[in-house]
């Protein structure tokens, strides 16, 4: 830098460096002024903002697509239906609540008055007979686990559990 040609211009332009008369000093306290960013960091972020877009859009595109191909098969959500196979045995009195299908998996909540003892010894008498079979579970945990023995493919779980004004029944079944 050149000595300034007056007393009127002892600062720099940009204001951190004063003239003593003598060399450019720095000014004690002048704004920090902030570099510009490289241009290699932003082609990086570019890149990778672009590349963030894609794979979301393609993830989407994905889940729509399977949404198209399998339709009201893959997702049944609702309380109007029950997706559990028609010969599965159906507590009596109980309401459905919820059945939702997602690709082989069917789970189907039910509501009921009867003590949550009733209910399991039902299921595991039930499921005790032709074409089912008990495979497990656990009375003192609420859960009979269970298969299909007819060479039809398919098992699941149901689990009972009290509620406060009723007792709560999940079938989870898998084919």
């Amino acid at each position: 830098m050149g000595s300034p040609p007056g007393p009127s211009s002892l600062l720099s332009p940009d204001g951190r460096w004063r003239w003593d008369g003598v060399r450019w000093v720095p000014v004690v306290g002048a704004p920090e002024t902030s570099r510009p960013m490289r241009g290699r960091w932003v082609a990086l972020i570019v890149v990778g903002s672009i590349a963030s877009l894609l794979l979301a859009g393609t993830g989407l595109a994905a889940l729509s697509s399977v949404y198209g191909r399998f339709g009201a098969r893959a997702f049944t959500p609702g309380a109007s239906s029950n997706c559990l196979p028609s010969d599965f045995p159906s507590y009596p009195n109980a309401k459905i609540v919820t059945s939702l299908k997602a690709f082989n998996v069917c789970t189907t909540a039910y509501a009921t008055a009867d003590s949550s003892a009733d209910v399991l010894a039902y299921y595991q008498a039930q499921l005790g007979q032709y074409p089912w079979r008990v495979t497990g579970g656990s009375g003192d945990q609420g859960t009979v686990d269970f298969a299909r023995q007819d060479g039809a493919k398919g098992s699941g779980e149901v689990s009972v559990s009290p509620s406060r004004n009723a007792t709560q029944i999940q079938v989870v079944y898998q084919t």
